[in-house]
């Protein structure tokens, strides 16, 4: 009953949501940059 308790509940759940984030945008964020990457130079040329 106290802060440390609740800095560590605090730190536990950071690296958890780090953990998911990556595991949720290792293949998914592939996917989605390959498909904005195929579709910039069909809507304008850029360089």
């Amino acid at each position: 009953m106290g802060d440390p308790s609740i800095f560590d509940l605090a730190a536990e759940l950071n690296q958890r949501i780090a953990d998911l984030a990556r595991e949720i945008l290792s293949e998914p964020a592939a996917i989605f940059l390959g498909e904005i990457q195929s579709a910039v130079p069909k809507r304008a040329s850029i360089g």
